[in-house]
């Protein structure tokens, strides 16, 4: 096995590492080998795609930390090869949370929500599989938030006249709270940080502020949206607006 890793013929790897791990005995003391033999599987698999297999070995893992390591390798390999679907199927029993942690983390790495992988929407898929509608929810505000950002919320797409990616994130975010009771139609929103160039060298930013976002709030929100992009298609331009009318979240 260790011949065919070195040579890198990832099939025959696969092949002898089960071989082998049939073969050690269930009461061995021998954990190093049974450790060894685990990893180079694992490794094995997901050179070749085998991303089932990569899933099963991990149940697997004795080691804490390698087990832990070796998720986050996998969860960032299936949506970097365009697996995110799948990912989303696999049990990951007992590793659920972890699961969760990693896509949540590598969300807060994007800097750009128009480019690259889209790992908030991969985690939104993720909680909704798992029924986590308001953890869905508070994604789905993040990714909006981003995109009100980023100045591309006015892009017309589809064919309906009033659709751009944001209108479409707020039917996203409308149906992730619609999932629960009206009682629980909430999740609190940070205030994305605000770029400023009159901050003094050394003063201290201020700590995002937080609030109750309802599902009320968002309708109300996404109502005005449209209304604001039906008002830029006809070329109708308020002046003298309250800016804290026109940002709604």
């Amino acid at each position: 096995m260790a011949l065919f890793d070195k040579g890198k013929n990832y099939s025959f790897v696969i092949d002898f590492s089960r071989l082998s791990l049939q073969f050690i005995k269930a009461d061995s003391d021998d954990h190093h080998l049974r450790t060894e033999m685990h990893s180079r599987l694992f490794n094995a698999a997901i050179q070749t795609a085998r991303y089932e297999l990569a899933h099963s070995t991990l149940a697997l893992f004795t080691d804490t930390a390698l087990q832990t390591s070796s998720l986050r390798t996998l969860v960032t390999k299936m949506c970097e090869t365009a697996y995110a679907s799948q990912l989303v199927e696999l049990p990951f029993i007992g590793l659920q949370e972890t699961v969760d942690e990693v896509l949540a983390q590598k969300c807060q790495s994007i800097v750009d929500v128009n480019a690259g992988i889209p790992y908030h929407k991969i985690l939104y898929a993720w909680r909704i599989k798992h029924s986590d509608f308001r953890g869905a929810a508070a994604i789905s505000l993040e990714r909006l938030q981003r995109l009100q950002q980023s100045g591309d919320g006015d892009k017309l797409i589809g064919d309906d006249g009033l659709e751009t990616a944001v209108t479409r994130q707020y039917v996203t975010l409308i149906n992730a709270l619609s999932c629960v009771s009206e009682k629980q139609a909430w999740i609190l929103s940070e205030e994305p940080p605000q770029k400023s160039n009159t901050a003094s060298v050394g003063s201290k930013a201020a700590p995002p502020k937080r609030k109750v976002v309802t599902l009320a709030d968002v309708r109300k929100a996404y109502q005005a949206e449209l209304d604001r992009i039906a008002a830029i298609e006809n070329n109708q331009f308020a002046f003298g607006v309250d800016p804290d009318e026109m940002d709604v979240l």
